[in-house]
């Protein structure tokens, strides 16, 4: 077998093993009883394949506005908080839409809705550290 038909053979197999595993990605969906779209940030519960979740108060905390919520020991419940609350929240939404941008991740929950679904025999990956790190960068 000449070079060429080898790398032929070659490229042909890796292609269907390719083809194979694109097709074998499984679709999950949620009853209608358990979804609670508080708990879901992103995506449809009605069909998913490639779930993960993300820990919003590790999140929150790491924020330049948080910090300076407990820096300046800004009381709860004033409105300076909920104005300072409110943009550390939204800093988080854009690090999560950022982050989604540049992966593949069809739903995104809350870790806390994410455990307490307690789906079987579906992974979800937790991606919060991979937010915070793409956010050093």
């Amino acid at each position: 077998m000449n070079m060429f038909m080898k790398l032929s053979i070659g490229i042909i197999f890796s292609f269907f093993i390719l083809v194979n595993y694109s097709f074998s990605e499984e679709n999950y969906s949620l009853n209608e009883e358990i979804i609670d779209e508080t708990g879901i940030l992103y995506g449809t519960p009605k069909e998913f394949s490639n779930p993960a979740c993300v820990n919003m108060e590790q999140l929150l905390e790491s924020t330049d506005e948080y910090q300076k919520i407990k820096k300046e020991n800004i009381k709860s419940g004033t409105g300076e908080y909920w104005l300072i609350l409110n943009d550390a929240s939204e800093k988080v939404n854009t690090m999560i839409s950022n982050f989604i941008e540049e992966n593949d991740y069809d739903i995104i929950f809350k870790k806390e809705y994410a455990t307490d679904l307690n789906l079987e025999n579906v992974e979800i990956e937790d991606i919060t550290n991979e937010i915070l790190g793409n956010e050093e960068e």
